[in-house]
């Protein structure tokens, strides 16, 4: 079997040359350069189409990162990274279906290597059951989360959890009212 990302060496050091110009010397353009002549040389070098994800999307260029990630996806389908990745650009791009199963995508597919990913994507998808007005599940989801992260990664989701209160206030204070409305 023939591993997809290191059919050419030469995409696999432009590959390394990217991924230090991005994390290290914060030269995108630089980065960018270096993935688009190593995608030329091998369109399914999978890592450089995620690190492009990456970049597009920190660019701000949503759905040119989420095009990249997808092309990630067809070679590495259960890679919670790249599920993240395409998650997190459809909630961006509002569209909090799709944000919510590639969430539960990605969570199905975490491992040792990449536990790291759970607080994002538990504040990805909690932010798109709220945005979807799913107040029961996202917090049953806040609770999961308070068990599931540290203190410090659960501290992030303060703001869902803020919201979500709110919301239910609101929500509550409706029904009271229109109870008084229909009593009167």
């Amino acid at each position: 079997m023939i591993n997809a990302d290191v059919i050419n060496i030469k995409s696999e050091i432009l590959y390394r040359e990217a991924e230090d110009n991005f994390f290290y010397f914060n030269k995108l353009k630089k980065a960018v350069r270096n993935l688009n002549t190593a995608l030329k040389l091998t369109p399914n070098h999978a890592k450089s189409l995620i690190l492009m994800g990456d970049i597009r999307f920190i660019q701000g260029k949503t759905k040119e990162a989420l095009n990249y990630y997808l092309q990630a996806n067809e070679l590495r389908p259960d890679n919670a990274k790249i599920l993240g990745g395409i998650a997190n650009c459809y909630s961006y791009i509002s569209n909090p279906q799709k944000a919510i199963l590639y969430c539960d995508r990605a969570f199905s597919n975490i491992n040792c290597d990449n536990e790291e990913l759970y607080s994002s994507l538990y504040e990805i998808k909690i932010s798109n059951l709220l945005n979807e007005k799913k107040y029961t599940k996202a917090g049953l989801f806040i609770k999961k989360a308070e068990k599931a992260l540290t203190m410090e990664d659960f501290f992030n989701l303060i703001p869902q959890k803020t919201a979500l209160n709110i919301k239910l206030a609101l929500q509550n204070r409706i029904k009271s009212n229109s109870l008084k409305l229909i009593n009167s």
